[in-house]
């Protein structure tokens, strides 16, 4: 069967290529050259600040982009404005470098930003079970604060989620 993957990709030119090659060596994808003969990298966006930054405000926001096939939503839950806080502007974006099927991304010591890189079709488990223990007020679990989504005549797939970090907590995998 066929199997999809998320893959989002960035460019970088110049001094910024050669901080991802020696930051980000695994983000890496291939060299590229412009038409104007400029060289640069091109790479997993999620190793970029700004992408993820990016990221972090269209959920807030509850932005969406339209594409040829689908739409890309992001939609915020009802405790991001209590996550984020005043520091919202203070919380500089951490690639996690842990281990997973997934990348993380920690904001300050409030969020963690999680993409899927392989969703399947229909709503992510660790979505719905989050959201609804956050909306039930369960204290114990990260509180949910968005999604990432994209929506197509084929369905639904969640690309990622957005809760509350929490920090020295331990996950199933490391348990």
């Amino acid at each position: 069967d066929p199997e999809v993957y998320v893959l989002p990709l960035a460019q970088a030119r110049d001094g910024e290529a050669e901080a991802v090659l020696t930051d980000h060596p695994g983000a890496a994808i291939a060299r590229v050259q412009d038409s104007a003969g400029g060289e640069g990298v091109l790479f997993d966006a999620m190793a970029a600040k700004a992408f993820a930054r990016a990221l972090l405000d269209g959920v807030n926001a509850s932005a969406s982009f339209r594409g040829t096939q689908g739409t890309f939503s992001l939609r915020p839950g009802e405790s991001i404005q209590r996550l984020l806080g005043d520091a919202e502007a203070a919380m500089e974006p951490v690639l996690s470098r842990a281990e997973q099927s997934n990348t993380a991304v920690v904001f300050g010591d409030r969020l963690l930003l999680k993409l899927f890189r392989r969703p399947e079709a229909g709503l992510n488990p660790d979505v719905e079970i989050t959201r609804s223990l956050t909306e039930k007020q369960f204290p114990h679990v990260p509180a949910y604060a968005g999604t990432l989504e994209y929506r197509s005549p084929q369905g639904c797939r969640s690309l990622g989620i957005l809760t509350q970090f929490v920090p020295g907590a331990s996950d199933g995998w490391s348990y």
